[in-house]
């Protein structure tokens, strides 16, 4: 789906707010379908931007003033995304060890079989698992007098 595509259907949900119409839900759904061919990449889950085979590493940067350290912060949550997608067998885990076969503490991942069924790569390398079709059970959402209650 373009970027022009996703403006044009969010646009579209905002103008329907409300609405509960069989015609809107069929050219929503089709929207999706068209964005989905094959019903396979409904939802994605990007994982970070690495080549396979990864091994994780530490990461040490510079904490700011108010103790944050980014760097350190984004090598975390991907190691975590990593050994969760490692439990859900879309990705290998190994330990990793040094030249002398001594475990190092880290991990090498690398795609599954399965994985490579739901893998995919976007330009600059970032990883992401995708799976399923988006259904359209109904068009709704807040009316105006709940706005007025929400920002009362």
């Amino acid at each position: 789906m373009s970027k022009w595509q996703k403006i044009i259907m969010l646009f579209t949900l905002f103008l329907l707010v409300g609405c509960e119409n069989a015609e809107i839900k069929k050219m929503l759904q089709s929207g999706f379908d068209h964005a989905n061919p094959t019903g396979n990449r409904g939802v994605c889950f990007m994982l970070g931007s690495i080549y396979y085979p990864y091994t994780t590493k530490e990461v040490v940067g510079e904490v700011n003033e108010r103790g944050y350290n980014l760097q350190t912060d984004i090598n975390n949550d991907l190691n975590q995304r990593l050994a969760m997608f490692a439990r859900l067998g879309l990705l290998s885990e190994t330990a990793a060890v040094d030249g002398h076969g001594q475990p190092t503490g880290f991990y090498q991942y690398d795609f599954t079989d399965e994985g490579k069924q739901y893998g995919g790569m976007y330009p600059k390398n970032d990883q992401f698992f995708c799976f399923g079709r988006v259904v359209v059970d109904s068009v709704g959402g807040m009316r105006w007098a709940d706005m007025d209650k929400t920002w009362g």
